[in-house]
């Protein structure tokens, strides 16, 4: 999963673009406008991985924009 992928920006984008793209990409996609309940639910978690700066230096550094993912 690769929020950036999912949203079509770069990786220097500002989040002023961010919140463009989820706003095309969402409104394209909604479920109740037609579209892909899998790929709206998919372009929510890369906004809300990308909107929050924790949670987008978390990505950065560890893959996932909770942080370090421990495998049990």
């Amino acid at each position: 999963f690769d929020p950036y992928d999912v949203l079509e920006v770069s990786t220097s984008a500002a989040l002023d673009e961010i919140k463009q793209a989820y706003r095309a990409l969402s409104k394209t996609h909604h479920p109740d406008k037609g579209g892909d309940a899998d790929l709206f639910h998919k372009i929510n978690l890369a906004y809300r991985a990308l909107s929050d700066e924790t949670a987008r230096a978390n990505f950065e550094k560890y893959g996932h924009p909770d942080g370090p993912q421990t495998r049990t």
